[in-house]
C-alpha cells in the first residue's frame, strides 16, 4: 500500500524491518519539500551528495537519469538514483536558478510566468502588459474592494487625483466615450484613464451613495443582497424576509368573516381567520371531519360573540373536542374562543367559555 498523494509506502503491520520504509519515506519528504539543485541540468551528476535533488528536464542522460522521465524529481539517496512522480500543486525552490517552479500536471511552470500571465489578463484597456507586473499590481489595487467615487458621471473630473476610480456612466463623452459602465482609474504618471471593461458579478461601493452595487448582464444594479434589510411595512402586521422581500407571515394578522346564520359549518377559508357570530339568536358553529374539511393540524380559528346570540361550537361526525366546557359555548357578547386542530380528528376549543 502506498499513500495516496505522494505514493510513499505504507508500513504494513507484518511487516519485518519496519525502519527501512521509515526512513525511505522520510527521504522522499525531505526531498519534496526544501528543494532542487537545479531544473535544466539534463546530465546525471558525476559525484553526488546524498540528498541532491533535481527537476528533470527533457532528454535527461546518464546510467540511471538516461531512463528516467522529464519532470520527475531525480533524489540521490543510500548511494542511488530514485526516480519520483511529482504531485499537482508541488511548488520547489530551484537553488542555481534562485528562482520557484510549480507542477500543474503536464509541466514545471517558474512563478514569474505565472505572475506575468496574471499581469497579461489584468491588463487595462489600451495599455501593454508590463513584464514588471506594475499593470497588474495597479488593476488589482482598483478591483479588489472597489471604491469608486461615483457611478453616474458622463465625463471625466477635470482635475482628477492619482488613483481617482469611477464607474463610467451612460453615454459618456470626452475620455471616456466609448466607456460606458467601465471602471476607470486615473494615472497620473501617465496622465490618461484607464479602463477595465467588468465582468458579471463584479462588486463595487459606490462611495456618493454610500451603496454597494454589483456588475449584471444589464450593467450596473444595487446590489440589494448586500445592502442590509430596509425596514418592513408600518401597518401592524407581522413580515419576514423572503426572496429578498418583506412578506407577511401567515397567521399574524385575522381577517375577519362574519357569520350571520344561526348554523354554520367552517370551511377552508376559515384557517387562521377570525369569524364574528353575529345573530341575536343562539348560533351552532360545526367543526366538519377531516375526510369532509382536510385542515392542516396545527390550524387557528378564532370566534367572537359578536350579538346576543350564544355560539356552541359542535362536533361533526368522528371530531373530538376537548374543553374544560362539556359543551363549549361562548360565555357572553363580546367573548372570544379560539378552536386549535391537535391531530386529525381532534380540537381543542379554548377562551371565554361559559
Amino acid at each position: 500500500m502506498t499513500t495516496p498523494i505522494l505514493g510513499l509506502d505504507e508500513i504494513q503491520e507484518s511487516q519485518a524491518s519496519k525502519f527501512v520504509t521509515h526512513n525511505e519515506a522520510l527521504r522522499r519528504l525531505e526531498a519534496l519539500l526544501v528543494r532542487a539543485l537545479s531544473a535544466t541540468t539534463a546530465a546525471q551528476p558525476t559525484s553526488p551528495a546524498d540528498g541532491d535533488v533535481y527537476i528533470l528536464p527533457s532528454g535527461p542522460t546518464g546510467a540511471d537519469w538516461g531512463g528516467f522521465n522529464a519532470d520527475q524529481i531525480a533524489l540521490y539517496m543510500s548511494g542511488a538514483w530514485v526516480a519520483i512522480d511529482p504531485p499537482i500543486g508541488l511548488t520547489l525552490p530551484i537553488v542555481d536558478a534562485q528562482s520557484m517552479l510549480s507542477y500543474d500536471g503536464s509541466a514545471w511552470t517558474g512563478w514569474a510566468a505565472a505572475v506575468a500571465a496574471t499581469a497579461v489578463s489584468l491588463a487595462p484597456v489600451g495599455k501593454v502588459p508590463d513584464t514588471s507586473v506594475q499593470d497588474g499590481i495597479r488593476s488589482l489595487s482598483a478591483l479588489t474592494q472597489a471604491r469608486p467615487l461615483d457611478k453616474d458621471l458622463t465625463a471625466p473630473p477635470a482635475s482628477p487625483a492619482d488613483g481617482d476610480l469611477y464607474i463610467v456612466g451612460a453615454s459618456a463623452t470626452g475620455a471616456w466615450s466609448g466607456h460606458d459602465d467601465d471602471l476607470t482609474i486615473w494615472d497620473s504618471a501617465a496622465a490618461a484613464w484607464v479602463f477595465y471593461p467588468p465582468q458579471v458579478g463584479w462588486q463595487a461601493w459606490v462611495a456618493d451613495e454610500a451603496l454597494p452595487y454589483r456588475y449584471t448582464v444589464s450593467g450596473w444594479a444595487q446590489d440589494t443582497a448586500a445592502s442590509g434589510l430596509s425596514d418592513a411595512p408600518s401597518d401592524g402586521k407581522i413580515y419576514g424576509r423572503q426572496d429578498a422581500a418583506w412578506v407577511e407571515v401567515p397567521g399574524s394578522t385575522l381577517a375577519v368573516k362574519a357569520v350571520t346564520s344561526t348554523s354554520y359549518t367552517f370551511v377552508a377559508g376559515d384557517a387562521g381567520e377570525g369569524l364574528e357570530a353575529a345573530n341575536a339568536s343562539a348560533i351552532t358553529m360545526t367543526i366538519p371531519p377531516n375526510a369532509s374539511v382536510a385542515f392542516p393540524v396545527g390550524t387557528l380559528i378564532t370566534v367572537a360573540q359578536a350579538d346576543a346570540g350564544q355560539v356552541t361550537i359542535a362536533p361533526g361526525s368522528g371530531v373530538t373536542l376537548n374543553s374544560v366546557a362539556s359543551t363549549p359555548q361562548t360565555r357572553a357578547q363580546d367573548a372570544v374562543i379560539s378552536l386549535w386542530k391537535v391531530a386529525t380528528d381532534t380540537w381543542r376549543v379554548f377562551g371565554d367559555l361559559a
